[in-house]
């Protein structure tokens, strides 16, 4: 699957970018839009979608397709919440920030991971194919 190779090397790409720009306004060393920070972050939840789609369409088992849903869907509610003061202190803000920081790398490897799937997955089916007769 050369166009899951692509998304891969894209999604790595946009993880380092967001992890970089992440870290260096955690205390505010730059300031940068949100909505740059916003835009690439949905940019590589898109690249998780697509790579949990193929996937799916290799045959990976329906958990780890399930868990790639659900980090898909949960990742920018978490975002969006922790881009709003909904935090009573300063505490809570630096957990949500350290939540977000390690929800978004475990994205970038549960693409990884899935994708590894999906390329067993594909591998496997000639052999099996083959098995049949």
């Amino acid at each position: 699957m050369p166009s899951t190779a692509a998304l891969l090397i894209a999604i790595r790409v946009l993880g380092l970018i967001q992890l970089t720009l992440g870290l260096l306004s955690w205390d505010g060393l730059i300031g940068f839009p949100l909505q740059v920070h916003i835009l690439l972050g949905g940019m590589l939840m898109f690249g998780l979608f697509a790579v949990v789609y193929h996937a799916y369409r290799a045959g990976v088992s329906k958990w780890l397709i399930g868990l790639g849903v659900v980090w898909y869907c949960g990742l920018p509610i978490l975002g969006l919440a922790h881009a709003r003061p909904l935090f009573p202190s300063v505490f809570y803000f630096k957990i949500s920030q350290i939540l977000h920081l390690l929800c978004a790398v475990g994205a970038v490897g549960l693409a990884e991971i899935v994708a590894a799937q999906a390329r067993r997955k594909t591998h496997m089916l000639p052999s099996k194919l083959l098995n049949t007769h």
